[in-house]
């Protein structure tokens, strides 16, 4: 079942070591001398993964991550809900 409590925490374990760094071309989780990188919306991709969210399915198929441009059409597949700029946000809203 999926946990966004697992994928919050898969998140803080990655922001807290001392080898993860933010690389586009980089993107997939690559390793490259020591520092393993991901972009902002491939370490969404990997979170909610971890989180034992379906994310291979809602991205159709592919076990590339998501990028930007297509995380809206993804993240409704596997349960999120896509909110205005107007309204409060809640634990567990990714921006």
């Amino acid at each position: 079942m999926p946990s966004i409590q697992t994928a919050y925490n898969w998140a803080i374990e990655k922001c807290n070591e001392d080898n993860i760094g933010y690389s586009q071309s980089y993107r997939n989780q690559r390793t490259v001398n020591g520092i393993t990188y991901f972009d902002c919306s491939s370490f969404i991709w990997y979170a909610l993964k971890a989180g034992a969210f379906d994310v291979v399915k809602s991205n159709g198929g592919s076990i590339w991550p998501f990028t930007t441009s297509n995380m809206s059409r993804a993240l409704p597949l596997i349960g999120f809900t896509k909110h205005s700029t107007a309204q409060p946000w809640k634990q567990g809203d990714i921006l």
